[in-house]
C-alpha cells in the first residue's frame, strides 16, 4: 500500500501533456528589473507541455519570435519554472492537441504586433490606474506566447484580462500548482520536473 502511495506521488511530478510551464524572464540587469515591474510579475514567457518523442525527448509547444512551434523542453533547461496542471486531465489533453494543431499551421505566427498594440498599452494602463483594460483586443491567429497557450485552452483566461500575460494563468482556479524550481533534467534519472 505504501508504495502504491509513493508512486502515484511521484507519477505527480511527471510532465503530463497540457501541462502549463512558466518561465521567468531570461533577461538580465536593468532590463529583467523593467520587464517584471511593467509585469507585476517575474513570469516572462509561457508554453504548454506536448509529449515526449519515442526516446524519451520533453517536447513543448510555444509561440517564440519564429511563430508556433514544438521544439525540446530541453532548450528551456536552467530557466527557473513554475508547472500548472489542470484539474480536469481530458481538458488538458485537448489543449495539448489544440497546440499541436496550432504548431503544424503555417499561419500561426508570432504575435509582433500585439505587443506595442495591446499588451504594452495593458500594462502601463494597469500601473497607473490600477484596472485592467483590453484597449480593443480582439483574438487573431497570430500569437504571442500567452495567447497560444489561452487558445489551446479555449479561451481559460477571463475576457477582461485579454490579451493575456503568462502570470494570468496564475489566476485561474481550475490550474493547481503541481512544481516551482529551476528546471534541470539532466540531474535526473526520470523524466520529472523535480530534476533529482
Amino acid at each position: 500500500m505504501e508504495s502504491k502511495v509513493v508512486s502515484e506521488e511521484l507519477n505527480r511530478y511527471l510532465p503530463q501533456p497540457g501541462d502549463v510551464i512558466l518561465m521567468r524572464s531570461e533577461e538580465i540587469g536593468i532590463l529583467r528589473v523593467l520587464k517584471d515591474w511593467l509585469l507585476d510579475s517575474p513570469w516572462g514567457h509561457v508554453a504548454i507541455f506536448f509529449d515526449h518523442t519515442k526516446r524519451g525527448l520533453p517536447l513543448v509547444v510555444e509561440s517564440i519570435g519564429r511563430g508556433v512551434m514544438i521544439r525540446s523542453l530541453l532548450a528551456s533547461e536552467g530557466r527557473y519554472i513554475l508547472v500548472l496542471r489542470h484539474k480536469i486531465q481530458q481538458v488538458a489533453l485537448k489543449a495539448a492537441k489544440v497546440a499541436e494543431r496550432l504548431a503544424d499551421n503555417p499561419e500561426s505566427w508570432y504575435g509582433y504586433l500585439d505587443i506595442p498594440r495591446y499588451v504594452i498599452p495593458r500594462l502601463i494602463w494597469y500601473k497607473f490606474t490600477g484596472r485592467r483594460f483590453s484597449f480593443g483586443y480582439k483574438h487573431n491567429p497570430h500569437f504571442i506566447c500567452s495567447e497560444l497557450v489561452d487558445e489551446a485552452f479555449d479561451h481559460i483566461i477571463p475576457e477582461e484580462l485579454q490579451p493575456p500575460l503568462p502570470h494570468d494563468f496564475l489566476a485561474v482556479p481550475a490550474l493547481e500548482r503541481i512544481w516551482e524550481g529551476k528546471y534541470l533534467p539532466r540531474e535526473s534519472s526520470m523524466p520529472n520536473w523535480l530534476g533529482r
